[in-house]
């Protein structure tokens, strides 16, 4: 855990400079003093539907091992959320998956299959919208337009590598842990076993992969989800008088989607770095960039935290306890 909360650190540490080197903190407080709060007020309600929605559809991811209402997930999907704020490398991930596995009584394994499936759909969902960059993007030279378009690509072909992995072991379910339970390894380590055990649990919760019409609802709702996010940055540039073409909040999910895959406790660093990169092709100004990325997380982080440590004192639970599980990393 200090090694990951000490490399997390040092590279927020390193993409928070990176953004706030050109940042008049004059200007910045100017924009954060004359902003309209009352689409601050409309961003939190819109992420807060966002919420639900992302219930709605791990409800049906879950199917497959167990039907569960939406509104028994919210507690195990909002203290995950807290988690991923406050502990380093997404851990809350795991914590979602231990939590909602105790209170329902399945698998984590198999509840952790369904997080990657999730994520695994938003991602789909969120380099659809970087399809649209060569198209749409101002003032971009074509080397910025060419490394998009070659990110854009990595990152769709490593998904859909994982989504036919996923296929296969979802398909051949059977197969594999019959395999696995006659093989000589499983028998003679008692390690081994526990491992092959998880794998097929793990496979258990990617039954969802089968059902045409279940993934097509799953993907639709995804894109509800990160469309609220396009709205939710549309919103906030309102709020600081940002007036910018339709695609930039869209374009902006993404290069914030590539922000939070820095390490960082509570995404620091890496946040808004990606707001001063986007942004800075449509010509705005770094100070107003980073202003904006102040006011998006500051959203994000008041929304997810807040419900997290409500639902964490109404499930009995403490922050040790999550913070096992991040350490362990053991669904």
């Amino acid at each position: 855990m200090k090694g990951r909360l000490a490399v997390g650190l040092g590279l927020g540490a390193l993409f928070l400079y990176l953004s706030m080197r050109n940042v008049h903190f004059g200007e910045m407080r100017a924009t954060l003093q004359q902003a309209h709060y009352g689409y601050f007020i409309a961003m939190l309600a819109l992420i807060l539907l966002g919420i639900w929605v992302r219930a709605v559809r791990w409800s049906i991811l879950l199917k497959p091992v167990r039907t569960i209402p939406p509104r028994r997930l919210l507690a195990p999907m909002c203290i995950g959320f807290m988690a991923n704020f406050i502990f380093p490398a997404r851990a809350g991930e795991f914590v979602r998956a231990y939590l909602v596995g105790r209170k329902e009584n399945i698998s984590k394994s198999s509840a952790f299959a369904t997080i990657v499936v999730e994520r695994l759909f938003d991602g789909l969902a969120i380099i659809s919208f970087l399809g649209l960059a060569p198209f749409l993007l101002p003032r971009a030279e074509g080397t910025t337009i060419q490394i998009l378009q070659w990110a854009g690509l990595a990152v769709f072909v490593f998904y859909f590598g994982v989504l036919a992995v996923l296929l296969v072991l979802s398909h051949h379910r059977r197969a594999l842990a019959a395999y696995l339970s006659n093989s000589r390894a499983a028998r003679r380590w008692k390690t081994v076993h526990k491992l092959f055990e998880a794998l097929q649990k793990f496979a258990d919760g990617l039954a969802i992969l089968k059902s045409t019409g279940e993934v097509v609802s799953a993907m639709a709702l995804s894109f509800v989800i990160w469309g609220f996010a396009g709205l939710t940055n549309y919103l906030m540039m309102q709020s600081i008088d940002l007036h910018l073409p339709l695609y930039a909040p869209f374009f902006l999910v993404v290069i914030q989607s590539f922000g939070v895959m820095v390490p960082s406790p509570g995404f620091v660093g890496g946040y808004q770095a990606a707001h001063t990169f986007a942004l800075l092709l449509y010509a705005v100004p770094e100070s107003r960039a980073f202003s904006l990325s102040i006011l998006i997380h500051a959203g994000y982080f008041l929304t997810f935290v807040g419900l997290g440590l409500f639902f964490l004192g109404r499930e009995h639970l403490g922050l040790r306890e999550l913070k096992r599980v991040s350490d362990e990393k053991d669904p």
